[in-house]
């Protein structure tokens, strides 16, 4: 029942009219960008009575909801008037299979990376309070993704990687959290005692002067590579080097240089943490080195969707980000527990993390890991920026000389982004300490610096000198594995090819040698992944032996402590 003075009131406002009195009504949506889209403009719609059929209409909304379209109906021919506007989906990339699985997949995360914040704050941990919060600060970024993402679809109509100026601005919150990461490990390095003791906390001098500096270097050097591209690419051409033209969608070189920056800070706030566990006493923290580690190819994944100009046939890439991401939650959580219940054991023990100063008021013994010499902020803040640019810079022309970004292939893809990852795993643990620093040799006999023995090698031998432990610890990491890694392959062929695998047919045994191709290259390249996983299992399975009382485990703890 409709009141005749509400309806002239909203027609001198210009709002918009009830529908009905019609035998249909029409559907209209405004393009989404997705040809996948069954819906038109204009689309006539059955119905029964006043306005749109309820089936039809249920219909619409769901397709409309797939496709991030905005609904507008309109009756008898009059203008059209918004009667909806749909979510959004921030985080897809439209037209992939896996089309909301990333989505899905990020949202999972949250839970166990806030699990991991807050063993990160626990006063067992010692974490540092900057460090600290610049873990807490990556909420900020994942925050301000999903209006970028929203504003990318819905005004350009492009995903958020295509929208340079709205990109670079969101992912620079991922690089100012890693760059107050390692700041803050790098701090802790410098005063071990102080901060270790937990006097450094309220003491501490603000990190805003640091970041400043950060961000003038970027700003600065940027510009200066902006001005000399003209330059260099006169340069590329009068040597007859080949050079292909740059897609429209390209990053610019303030964006590249965010994204080198994040890789290359969590390098370094990864390095800084394994040596904090020798400064600390608390050799879990080496584990969080290895909890970090998935977030590194979760990283690479974006740097090599951008390297082939985020090509529509590399969109698995994006959820694979995403599973990465869950991963690390996953393993950073629990590093976290484990550094958490480690820093409670070392408390009921009374057991000192730093050596006290001499009798004689000389200084501390130097302790194996800490900084040799004091720590010049803004020096490396400037390192830290102008490294990144110009790798960004380099990265962005270097790869208009080969023919490798505009031939995407997940074959390519995976090589550059495993091949960086696995050299990490290298990296890690081969942070070499201060002159005079010495690490305890009794870590590795006693199993509890698992990483000292990655340190000196990832091999089996290292595996096989835990005895039955390390051969059972190995036997699980394999099986554990194979149980998901080749259910996940045929998986991922299935969406990435569109359909199962047939065996049978003389095309897609040839798709599969060349899938299998890449899965073998994968997998070989997570073989340190492995052993180190075997390496850090080992003490738990010896301990866990021990106490079921098989015989020979008691023995062969004796030898290697001997050893």
């Amino acid at each position: 029942r409709r009141r005749p003075q509400a309806r002239r009131a909203r027609a001198r406002m210009g709002g918009p009219q009830p529908i009905g009195g019609c035998a249909h009504a029409v559907l209209r949506v405004r393009p989404c960008g997705c040809r996948r889209s069954g819906l038109r403009t204009g689309q006539p719609l059955p119905g029964r009575g006043r306005g749109i059929g309820a089936s039809a209409r249920g219909r619409a909304l769901s397709e409309s909801r797939r496709h991030g379209a905005r609904l507008r109906t309109a009756a008898c021919g009059a203008p059209a008037h918004e009667v909806a506007t749909l979510a959004v989906d921030a985080w897809s990339i439209t037209g992939s299979r896996f089309e909301g699985s990333e989505t899905a997949l990020f949202q999972a995360g949250l839970f166990p990376y806030l699990l991991y914040l807050y063993f990160l704050q626990r006063e067992e941990v010692k974490c540092p309070p900057l460090a600290n919060f610049g873990a807490r600060f990556l909420l900020v970024f994942v925050a301000a993704t999903i209006p970028a993402g929203i504003v990318s679809k819905v005004v350009y109509h492009d995903i958020l990687a295509n929208v340079d100026f709205l990109h670079g601005p969101a992912e620079s919150l991922l690089t100012l959290s890693n760059f107050l990461l390692a700041l803050g490990f790098a701090r802790a390095l410098a005063a071990p005692e102080e901060y270790v003791r937990g006097r450094a906390a309220a003491a501490e001098p603000s990190p805003w002067g640091t970041v400043g500096a950060f961000v003038a270097t970027s700003v600065v050097v940027c510009l200066a590579l902006v001005g000399a591209a003209p330059l260099v690419g006169e340069a590329i051409a009068a040597g007859g080097a080949a050079r292909h033209a740059e897609p429209a969608n390209a990053l610019s070189i303030p964006t590249w240089a965010i994204h080198v920056g994040s890789i290359l800070e969590f390098a370094v706030a990864t390095r800084l943490i394994w040596r904090w566990a020798d400064v600390s006493g608390n050799q879990a923290w080496k584990g969080l080195s290895w909890g970090l580690l998935p977030f590194f190819p979760s990283g690479m994944s974006a740097i090599t969707f951008h390297v082939f100009y985020n090509a529509p046939a590399l969109n698995l890439l994006v959820p694979f980000q995403a599973a990465m991401t869950l991963v690390g939650n996953c393993t950073c959580a629990f590093a976290t527990w484990r550094i958490l219940r480690e820093g409670q054991r070392l408390q009921r023990q009374g057991a000192a993390a730093v050596a006290p100063p001499s009798p004689a008021g000389g200084a501390a013994p130097a302790k194996s890991g800490a900084l040799a010499e004091p720590l010049d902020e803004t020096m490396f803040a400037v390192k830290v920026a102008a490294l990144s640019a110009l790798l960004g810079f380099a990265l962005k022309y270097g790869e208009l000389l080969v023919d490798l970004p505009f031939e995407p292939s997940y074959a390519a893809a995976f090589s550059c982004l495993l091949t960086p990852s696995v050299l990490l795993v290298f990296l890690i643990p081969n942070t070499r300490p201060p002159p005079g620093g010495t690490a305890p040799a009794s870590d590795v006999a006693d199993g509890a610096d698992v990483g000292s023995a990655v340190q000196q090698s990832l091999s089996m031998d290292r595996v096989k000198e835990f005895g039955a432990a390390g051969t059972v610890a190995y036997v699980l990491v394999e099986l554990v594995f194979w149980a998901v890694a080749l259910p996940s392959a045929v998986v991922w062929y299935r969406y990435a090819e569109g359909d199962w695998l047939d065996i049978t047919d003389a095309a897609d045994k040839a798709k599969l040698l060349g899938a299998g191709t890449v899965f073998v290259s994968a997998v070989r390249l997570l073989v340190p992944v492995r052993l180190a996983a075997a390496l850090a299992l080992a003490p738990a399975v010896r301990t866990g032996m021990a106490r079921l009382g098989i015989s020979g485990v008691e023995q062969e703890d004796d030898n290697s402590k001997t050893q």
